[in-house]
């Protein structure tokens, strides 16, 4: 049976009427990162306002300025499917659409409950879950303060296995192997996912000794599997890690956390190929992913304010056929710099991107920025730009970052400013301060 756009949309509606004002619409759309707002009387929607549009209006006039006509009419029902409900969302290029039955508006469907959905589809080959369930699974028990252990588990010359045997004895022995795992696992406090080819992983709120007595567990289980009545011969090998500390580090998102379990439980996976038991723990001397130092210290680091990004300088250099732009950040006593190499009618693209790419600096390795759009407005005697970055998080969801900042004096600080203003509030206790290290040279795409 196809899936709805009712089991999936969002419930929470965050609306203005049409008595609100534009201001209050754009402080809205800020303050909880929408891309569109729906204008509702009496439980009815009236339309939907977006915003980029609200900036070409002034603050004070009636949010139904700025409702877009060629929007009002763009709705979907909670019956229908929701592959219906994704084909009207690309056909009109919409991040979201309002979800209506008989008049009234009931939810809202993104892009980000439709990944969800489909994120949600078990594997055909094996019936688990896939990844991205076990990391939501897992960036939750971290939200909520649990400790979190990843086991992960590489099945052992699974690509000879498939070469002798065939495809279809490889899927087999992958159905096996899932069966195995699943029956020792405690799925109370356990959750099982098929991580990808040959490899399975569990995230887990055990303690890194209960793990390792699972993960033997798992490896008796494999090893005395038997296909048509004969041993099958599979081993595999386990790398353990986590369950050092009781929430994250400070300072860092639970996927953030994950990811590193995940990264540090594969490459231990991979030593244990090596090793005689077949199984490894990583143990951390020095790592982000340390051992407790006490609560008297963790309060006092997690008690530390966000970290604000401001500008410190930048610098516009024209040459023959080119602009080069050079960024420079600070956070409290930390100085970041990037540079963007443009063609000569592309400055405020030039000073996006080295904005954004300084900014990325600031935060981990695997949260990515892409400057969508930018665009210089008219507001009352102003004029203001008005840019658009997308932060892609670690679990590849995406979100749309509006930010703006008046021209005044200076037309080029102005592109940085909105830039800041984008991703400042979003940033918050992501960022990292690391004086000794230059900013990393991360690309920074532009969306066509």
């Amino acid at each position: 049976m196809p899936q709805l756009v009712r089991d999936v949309m969002s419930r929470k509606v965050i609306y203005v009427t049409p008595a609100a004002t534009i201001r209050t619409a754009m402080e809205l759309i800020r303050s909880h990162q929408l891309e569109a707002l729906p204008v509702m009387s009496g439980g009815r929607l009236v339309g939907v306002v977006d915003a980029l549009d609200l900036y070409r209006f002034n603050g004070e006039f009636p949010v139904t300025e700025a409702i877009r006509a060629d929007r009002t009419e763009i709705v979907v029902s909670p019956e229908a499917t929701v592959v219906d409900g994704a084909t009207a969302m690309l056909r009109h290029g919409l991040r979201q659409i309002p979800v209506v039955r008989n008049g009234e508006l009931v939810g809202l469907l993104s892009d980000r409950d439709l990944a969800s959905s489909w994120g949600a589809v078990p594997d055909e080959r094996t019936g688990l879950p896939w990844q991205d369930e076990m990391r939501r699974w897992a960036a939750r028990q971290l939200a909520a303060g649990r400790e979190i252990t990843v086991i992960f588990i590489d099945i052992d010359e699974f690509g000879a296995l498939n070469k002798r045997h065939g495809h279809v004895y490889g899927d087999r022995i992958l159905q096996l192997v899932a069966q195995a795992c699943r029956h020792v696992v405690d799925h109370e406090r356990d959750f099982l996912c098929r991580y990808g080819g040959d490899e399975f992983a569990i995230a887990s709120c055990r303690s890194t000794e209960s793990a390792y007595a699972l993960a033997q567990q798992i490896r008796r289980a494999i090893a005395s599997l038997q296909l048509d009545g004969r041993d099958a011969n599979v081993s595999a090998a386990v790398g353990i890690a986590g369950g050092q500390r009781h929430v994250p580090r400070p300072g860092a998102h639970p996927s953030a956390t994950l990811d590193d379990l995940i990264t540090l439980a594969s490459q231990a996976s991979t030593r244990a190929k090596r090793s005689a038991e077949g199984i490894v723990v990583h143990l951390p001397e020095r790592s982000e992913i340390a051992a407790p130092r006490g609560p008297a210290a963790d309060a006092a680091t997690a008690a530390e304010p966000p970290v604000r990004l401001v500008v410190d300088s930048y610098s516009v250099d024209r040459r023959d056929r080119e602009v080069a732009v050079t960024v420079a950040i600070r956070a409290r006593d930390v100085t970041h710099k990037a540079t963007s190499l443009r063609g000569l009618d592309e400055i405020d693209l030039a000073l996006a991107t080295a904005t954004a790419d300084c900014i990325a600096s600031f935060a981990p390795a695997h949260l990515q920025l892409r400057v969508d759009a930018i665009r210089r407005l008219a507001y009352g005697e102003h004029r203001v730009v008005m840019v658009v970055v997308t932060w892609r998080d670690p679990e590849g969801e995406e979100q749309q970052l509006v930010g703006a900042g008046l021209e005044r004096e200076d037309a080029h600080r102005g592109v940085i400013n909105a830039v800041l203003d984008a991703t400042n509030r979003r940033l918050g206790y992501w960022a990292t301060l690391r004086p000794t290290v230059p900013a990393r040279r991360r690309r920074v795409r532009q969306r066509a």
